[in-house]
């Protein structure tokens, strides 16, 4: 079954209030509301369109696959990369705070290059 699940994406982005983020971006205040708690289940072209441009992804990035049941029969199939734990990120900021402060440097010049801000 095709879920939504934004508010991985929200936080992998390091937003710590996100109903206040969507409202700010021109999201509705129920949908925020319903983004933020987990509620979403149908969204409109548009309004995907916005989320991702938003939130820098894809609007396979704002949604998961978890298989039935039947899963053994869907074990090559295209939607596995969709699955929960497909690229799990860890809070990026934690994450970059254990790391010594000599090597912060080669690690933005890492990060400068991969998203092609050279």
């Amino acid at each position: 079954m095709l879920k939504y699940n934004i508010n991985r994406v929200i936080k992998e982005r390091g937003i710590d209030k996100p109903k206040k983020y969507l409202r700010q971006a021109g999201i509705y205040e129920a949908f925020a509301l319903r983004i933020k708690n987990n509620q979403v289940h149908r969204i409109n072209l548009p309004t995907i369109e916005k989320l991702c441009i938003l939130l820098k992804c894809t609007p396979n990035d704002l949604m998961v696959w978890e298989a039935d049941s039947n899963a053994e029969s869907y074990k090559n199939h295209p939607l596995n990369i969709m699955m929960q734990g497909r690229k799990k990120i860890k809070d990026i900021s934690n994450l970059l705070n254990s790391v010594p402060f000599e090597k912060l440097e080669g690690i933005e010049e890492m990060i400068k290059k991969e998203v092609g801000e050279e």
